[in-house]
């Protein structure tokens, strides 16, 4: 059985406040991940378990 893969493009027009707003989320979803993905390795390395 094959899969069909469908996408939808999309057009935003954001203010500049609300720009400001993305790049802030984005930055501290960056920052979230980061932080975790080095916790997780420091606990991989040290033998513990990790998520």
């Amino acid at each position: 059985m094959r899969k069909l893969l469908k996408s939808f493009r999309t057009e935003i027009n954001p203010t500049e406040g609300q720009k400001v707003r993305i790049r802030k989320t984005i930055g501290t979803c960056r920052f979230i991940y980061n932080f975790y993905l080095a916790h997780n390795k420091e606990l991989h390395e040290s033998g513990k378990k990790f998520m």
